[in-house]
């Protein structure tokens, strides 16, 4: 697009809605439309606002059955096409704003490989790494391009008796465990360029490609020559909660331990797993490590560790003489490990809204060059908080009449494995977890642990 542009336009190019052979464009009455995506989230899905004279319920009709094609441009002229399923119709009621000839209506889409996918059940027992699992699942029911997996480690046996694909893909992403990065937050999402089952960290190594950079400027320049500008700056930043002590302790993310009771050994095995002992492992996306707590407080705080009993007839990584019922499944590690990272990643979360770009999806990372929020009358320094690469967890795709924006939420936390270590890290040292006593098994099961 021209740079005379207001800062956020876009063009609707076509709203197009078919089904049986029959097509409509609805490209004119569309108010506004919105598409959201997300790491949490398998599908991208979204709405559109539509104000109609024509009588598209009466004479197309509109029943819930139709695929929608989204073409639209951004301020840069990239061009972006989705293919969705209309699933639902609300909202339906003569509009107030134009004569009584319109109809207003909501109409709310799922991308169609969604809906493809899940018009079957997944009812089948597997054997092999949960990545392989993974795409041998995908490639069955999901007719699209081929999905982006990251490896795992330890082959599994898995019976999945009857789960929706979508679920069955979740099941896999809580089982998935990764050597490599033990944080595991594999995880099966769609954002608009595709399909993924992969940690964030994973994604911004090999995925994401070069960060933009985005600052904040409260009175940023308007004029015509500013806004390419305005297109690099935050419209809006919430920095959310910065800290919770008692949620913190609560969740046990701090302090957690796994009680394998081994029915095999006829024994009990306790691991223990302290956060800050460890999370040095866990670097932001710039290579940076930090926590919210002191590891001295949260020593004296978090006293008795959150616990998970969990049934062992699995054997240990290359056990010859107790080899077990069922492959390694890691559970110590998962429930230990994956729980904190999923807990930080979701305390450091931020939220900021920007001027829409379509290379920007959730999973791509961001820089922020933020200045510190404080009154100085000699210079803006740099925000060493808030400023640096986060990853961006979901995005809220909105086109509201002739302005496209993106309300991103972001995170720094849960990422590992990171180039370019900090020169100037806030960071706390490592100390070793103390001793645990393995408690016998009989004394388990009479209660005296």
């Amino acid at each position: 697009m021209s740079k005379i542009d207001n800062a956020g336009a876009f063009k609707l190019i076509s709203f197009n809605i078919s089904k049986d052979g029959a097509n409509v464009d609805a490209t004119n009455i569309v108010h506004m439309f919105s598409i959201q995506e997300s790491m949490s989230l398998n599908s991208i899905r979204g709405s559109a606002k539509i104000y109609d004279s024509t009588g598209l319920l009466y004479t197309f009709p509109l029943t819930g059955e139709e695929t929608i094609d989204i073409e639209y441009s951004d301020w840069f002229g990239d061009v972006r096409k989705d293919t969705m399923f209309l699933y639902a119709i609300t909202d339906v009621k003569p509009s107030k704003e134009a004569d009584s000839n319109t109809l207003g209506m909501t109409l709310h889409f799922v991308s169609k490989t969604k809906f493809l996918a899940n018009r079957r059940m997944v009812r089948k027992s597997y054997t092999g790494l949960i990545s392989t699992i993974a795409g041998d699942l995908f490639d069955a029911f999901y007719d699209a391009d081929p999905i982006q997996i990251e490896g795992t480690t330890g082959f599994q046996r898995l019976s999945i008796p009857n789960m929706l694909p979508d679920d069955a893909m979740n099941f896999l992403s809580r089982r998935a465990y990764s050597s490599e990065d033990e944080s595991s937050m594999i995880r099966f999402f769609e954002n608009r360029n595709g399909h993924f089952f992969m940690s964030p960290g994973y994604y911004a190594r090999n995925v994401s490609g070069e960060p933009l950079t985005y600052g904040y400027n409260a009175l940023p320049d308007q004029t015509g020559e500013g806004q390419l500008n305005m297109m690099s700056q935050l419209i809006e930043i919430d920095f959310n909660e910065t800290v919770n002590t008692i949620a913190d302790l609560n969740d046990g993310n701090y302090n957690a331990s796994t009680i394998e009771l081994d029915i095999l050994k006829r024994q009990v095995e306790h691991n223990q797993y302290k956060y800050l002992d460890e999370y040095q492992a866990y670097t932001y996306p710039n290579g940076t490590v930090s926590s919210r707590h002191n590891k001295s407080f949260m020593d004296e705080s978090a006293i008795d560790p959150h616990v998970t009993v969990i049934l062992k007839d699995y054997g240990d990584p290359d056990a010859s003489q107790y080899p077990g019922l069922r492959p390694n499944t890691y559970e110590h590690k998962t429930y230990t490990h994956k729980y904190a990272a999923y807990h930080h990643l979701n305390a450091n979360k931020i939220f900021v809204k920007i001027y829409g770009r379509n290379s920007i999806v959730a999973g791509s990372t961001i820089d922020l060059d933020l200045p510190k929020f404080m009154k100085d009358s000699n210079n803006i320094a740099i925000d060493p908080l808030w400023s640096g690469r986060y990853f961006i967890e979901a995005v809220d795709n909105v086109f509201f009449e002739d302005t496209y924006t993106q309300s991103l939420t972001l995170s720094k936390s849960g990422v590992s494995n990171l180039p370019e270590p900090p020169s100037n890290v806030p960071y706390m040292l490592n100390e070793t977890n103390a001793d645990v006593d393995k408690p016998n098994i009989n004394d388990y099961i009479a209660g005296q642990i």
